[in-house]
């Protein structure tokens, strides 16, 4: 997701949209500076997973940020958003379509697409107050997208 956003490369006014979920220190801004250090969401500290040790905290946040006004899309991984979860945010899904005509979800690439997007969206700031803005901003930058309620898919 970072290789494909760039975020250093990004203007100031567009880093501003991005929040960044982070294990240890909760959610930053893109351009916060932080230590290098190895720490997966699924980690236990002092035999507590950090899920109980965030208790209620990045739910807060985001909450916060919601009640603020701030149209808000979460692209972190499962692990990261149990870590605090928001049932009003949309999501992001990537799918790949198989020969047959099928979908799969995609695992691997999931977030380099999810970093592209970001990417996208952050240089469009304001004008994506709604799902339906991020699909088609989206769109007008050469992604296929779908709605599914509070989901935007991107079909690769």
């Amino acid at each position: 997701l970072y290789d494909a956003l760039d975020a250093p490369t990004l203007p100031p006014e567009a880093r501003k949209y991005l929040a960044v979920g982070d294990a240890l220190f909760g959610l930053l801004r893109a351009d916060d500076l932080i230590p290098h250090y190895r720490l997966s969401g699924s980690t236990k500290l002092g035999g507590r997973t950090l899920k109980s040790q965030w208790g209620t905290a990045i739910t807060d946040e985001l909450r916060a940020l919601v009640d603020a006004g701030e149209f808000l899309i979460d692209m972190r991984s499962g692990t990261y958003q149990q870590l605090g979860k928001l049932k009003d945010a949309a999501t992001v899904r990537v799918e790949s379509v198989q020969e047959d005509g099928s979908r799969k979800v995609v695992s691997h690439f999931n977030k380099h697409y999810k970093g592209e997007l970001a990417r996208v969206l952050a240089f469009k700031g304001e004008s994506v107050s709604t799902l339906e803005d991020a699909a088609r901003v989206a769109q007008e930058s050469g992604m296929s997208t779908e709605l599914r309620g509070t989901e935007l898919v991107l079909v690769v």
